[in-house]
């Protein structure tokens, strides 16, 4: 083989390491994961958790859904929400948009078909007079969650409120009569009186800070974004219809239909 067939042979060979490299690094960046901030919650979401939405998540991965999920306090999540192209969970559209109006303006997101409902109401204890309206709460001692704001929660009534990070101490202190009343979300404060085995709170229908909200996966609109909450609301939905969604967040979830 002369010099010059040679070198045509070392070049097409190099140049077809190149094709190669290029076509690899396609396909890893095609594969890359799609990145959820997951926001703790003390008895549904944790890292290396075994609860409810440990337990979906996983039923979804299963289904070949390529995506990372990372566990933070709420504020750490949302930070990483704004800060990137990626996804929260659970959230919806109306919190990121309602509660982060200032970060999200002029920012596009989309959401997953809604999972249950959240809530948040005024809790009393079991067997005692439920409360009805806010006006109720005046001269009575509240626990609410750490960080929130009374005048926008509590619509500026008159009470003494205490500020309590943990869904759990928060009805520890309405059991032992530290508090009248204690401001929650359900399912979260029936799974933390489960957990403490005592009386679930009760809370009047007639009031509530929010309802009717639907935890969902949140992410910036992107297509790839789409593409993964398409494939997502698939088998969400398939694992409504079968009722494994059900039996996964148990007897205290109420599921969106």
């Amino acid at each position: 083989m002369n010099l010059k067939r040679i070198k045509q042979s070392v070049f097409f060979l190099a140049g077809m390491l190149l094709v190669g490299t290029a076509a690899a690094q396609t396909k890893v960046e095609a594969e890359a994961p799609i990145s959820i901030s997951g926001v703790a919650l003390e008895y549904r979401l944790r890292e290396n958790g075994n609860d409810q939405y440990n337990k979906l998540l996983e039923a979804l991965a299963d289904k070949n859904l390529n995506f990372k999920l990372v566990i933070f306090p709420l504020t750490r999540a949302v930070r990483n929400l704004m800060d990137s192209e990626d996804c929260i969970f659970p959230s919806s559209l109306n919190s990121i948009q309602t509660h982060f109006s200032e970060q999200t303006k002029g920012r596009e997101f989309i959401a997953s078909n809604p999972i249950d409902y959240i809530s948040m109401r005024v809790f009393t204890r079991q067997g005692e007079k439920t409360i009805a309206s806010f006006n109720e709460l005046n001269d009575k001692r509240v626990a609410i969650w750490l960080g929130f704001d009374r005048n926008i929660y509590l619509q500026g009534v008159n009470a003494v409120v205490d500020e309590v990070a943990s869904e759990e101490v928060r009805v520890n202190m309405l059991t032992k009569k530290r508090v009248d009343a204690i401001v929650g979300f359900t399912p979260d404060v029936f799974l933390a009186a489960q957990k403490l085995g005592v009386p679930i709170p009760e809370y009047n229908k007639k009031l509530s800070v929010f309802e009717g909200e639907g935890a969902s996966v949140v992410c910036h609109k992107n297509a790839k974004n789409l593409q993964f909450i398409e494939q997502l609301n698939v088998q969400l939905e398939l694992l409504r219809e079968s009722g494994e969604l059900g039996k996964i967040l148990g007897p205290y979830a109420t599921l969106v239909h």
